[in-house]
């Protein structure tokens, strides 16, 4: 029997959130305050973090990602990336689809997403910030 296993990496974050070329980034949006504008995960110190860290997150992916019957049966692995938006209070919003291989991948991503407990949001100064995440998974079939 095929199912599907989702694989992160080992710091899952360390690399798809600093994968990002600073030099090549965009310039920091400086025309809001600080507790309004929304923070790339390059621009500070303090990350937001998932309750009980890297390894629980992973876990509730696991646990909670449920692909439909006919993306089983493709049997099509694929890579999934899917970016949201840690509220200054730890809540998820702004979810948008970067990378979907199709078969219902990315709709399930952001069902899970959407279901998540409010998250231990990123600060700056030691005020807490809004800050744009990115997860990218990829699905294969074992």
């Amino acid at each position: 029997m095929k199912h599907y296993t989702l694989l992160t990496a080992a710091l899952l974050f360390a690399a798809s959130l600093f994968a990002q070329n600073v030099a090549k980034s965009p310039a920091p949006d400086t025309s809001s305050t600080p507790a309004e504008r929304i923070y790339e995960t390059y621009e500070i110190k303090k990350l937001p973090l998932f309750p009980g860290g890297e390894a629980a997150l992973q876990k509730y992916l696991r646990d909670s990602l449920t692909f439909p019957s006919i993306t089983r049966e493709s049997n099509m692995p694929g890579t999934i990336a899917v970016s949201f938006v840690v509220g200054k209070d730890g809540t998820i919003s702004g979810i948008k689809t970067l990378k979907d291989p199709g078969n219902g991948f990315a709709e399930e991503m952001i069902r899970v997403i959407k279901n998540m407990p409010r998250w231990t949001p990123g600060e700056v100064d030691g005020k807490a910030v809004a800050v744009k995440f990115t997860i990218p998974l990829h699905i294969r079939l074992e």
